[in-house]
């Protein structure tokens, strides 16, 4: 297992500061070498591309869960799952930002291994089955009824 970065290095570059912070114990849990390097990796790719590429501004969730051992004589606990949950904001006609029923959401939970099929869409789910997983609560500051919405949406770009 390698360290797998939380929020990934490149996305924080506008400062060797922000950089620095990267590289936090609290930003980092053991990841599977071939995942951080390949599925993972082209999942913050798109992330990043949804940002520049297309202009959007994003909210992103990202954690683990579950256990397959422990690491070095701390024992560091090594997660089973990882999960990765993006909100894509939409730019309203008033050049704000919001979110409604048709806002993109993806929502991806895969296994923390080497064997994971290099597309990370084949880990697509929906927020409400990563919240059940984990115990988490998102969007809990949202409508009830765009909550749901939201919650149950399993879709990316292609």
């Amino acid at each position: 297992m390698t360290r797998g970065h939380v929020v990934p290095s490149a996305d924080r570059t506008r400062t060797a500061k922000d950089n620095s912070a990267t590289f936090l114990m609290t930003n980092i849990l053991p990841q599977a070498p071939e995942n951080n390097r390949g599925t993972w990796r082209e999942l913050e790719e798109h992330t990043r591309d949804l940002v520049y590429q297309y202009d959007h501004s994003l909210h992103i969730f990202t954690g683990a869960y579950g256990q397959q051992g422990q690491l070095g004589e701390r024992g560091i606990t090594i997660p089973a799952r990882l999960w990765k949950i993006i909100i894509v904001y939409d730019r309203l006609d008033n050049g704000r930002l919001g979110l409604g029923p048709e806002s993109q959401v993806i929502a991806v939970d895969m296994p923390n291994s080497d064997t994971v099929s290099p597309d990370w869409r084949d880990y697509q789910t929906t927020i409400h089955r990563i919240e059940l997983a984990t115990g988490h609560q998102f969007l809990n500051r949202l409508p009830e009824p765009l909550q749901t919405i939201l919650k149950e949406r399993p879709e990316a770009e292609p």
